[in-house]
């Protein structure tokens, strides 16, 4: 039991508190589909930019909104579309990096110089670039996040599939008979799926900071959604008459960030501690 503990504590110590802050950011986006505090389709005036009180924690924006149900509406759309777009990078980008790594030569250049073109644009300016082709929007949001991060699945699943296309129990499935396709979708695949998740975990948050950034300037989430970004772009005019218009999304993209990255942090030192005791 003392030797369990001593192999858990430091994981647990960053998967628990992450756990816990990106289930209620999770459960904030859940319950906003059935229920929020106020309807914030209504407009009301007399009630605009109030400071946060007990009738309206979070405070009211510019149109008598009540901000707590803002920042959940804003919690489904940004953590749908970071979900969506993690969600593309491992649907096209861990089938890559399995090819890459089954399969030797002219198929891994390929994928690898594939990889390193996507690589060689910073992401924002690509997401930019797309925005200004195909126009803003959710849509096009997850397209430019996930191309981003097709790449990024594809060389860690590379990564971890050359690791373990090196190892005995592979060279014994393939005396027994089995192919490099049934190798890799039952045996890399599974021993890989622990490295492959804790980077998920990663590109989830970076998902939220690149939804943010685009919606921020004007490219992401169009009215009637709402996004974090999004109501830190309606909140820069204001800050200096209502700053709470700023702080709550911009705390709420924090948390989520944190939350992500700590579960991240978690799961690969989880995984490492398992891959060292095996």
């Amino acid at each position: 039991m003392t030797d369990l503990w001593r192999e858990w504590r430091i994981p647990l110590a960053y998967i628990v508190p992450g756990a816990v802050l990106v289930a209620v950011l999770v459960l904030a986006g859940l319950i906003s589909y059935i229920w929020l505090p106020c309807d914030v389709t209504l407009v009301n005036i007399a009630e605009k930019l109030q400071p946060p009180s007990w009738a309206h924690p979070f405070g009211t924006d510019q149109l008598g909104r009540d901000g707590l149900s803002l920042i959940m509406l804003g919690a489904r759309t940004s953590l749908g579309v970071a979900f969506a777009a993690v969600a593309l990078g491992l649907g096209v980008g861990v089938p890559l990096g399995l090819l890459a790594a089954a399969r030797h030569g002219v198929i891994d250049q390929i994928v690898m110089r594939f990889s390193d073109a996507i690589f060689a644009f910073p992401a924002v300016l690509t997401a930019i670039l797309i925005m200004a082709v195909s126009g803003p929007g959710a849509v096009n949001v997850i397209v430019a996040i996930g191309i981003f991060n097709i790449p990024v699945f594809a060389k860690v699943t590379r990564g971890a599939g050359l690791v373990q296309w090196q190892l005995a129990y592979v060279a014994a499935a393939r005396v027994a008979g089995k192919g490099r396709l049934s190798i890799a979708l039952e045996h890399i695949l599974h021993n890989a799926a622990p490295t492959i998740i804790a980077q998920a975990a990663v590109q989830f948050s970076m998902g939220i900071i690149a939804e943010a950034g685009l919606s921020y300037i004007g490219l992401g989430v169009q009215p009637p959604d709402q996004s974090w970004g999004r109501l830190l772009n309606e909140a820069q005019t204001l800050i200096g008459l209502a700053p709470h218009l700023a702080i709550f999304p911009g705390l709420a993209i924090l948390l989520a960030v944190l939350g992500f990255n700590l579960l991240g942090e978690g799961l690969h030192a989880a995984f490492d501690s398992r891959r060292q005791r095996r």
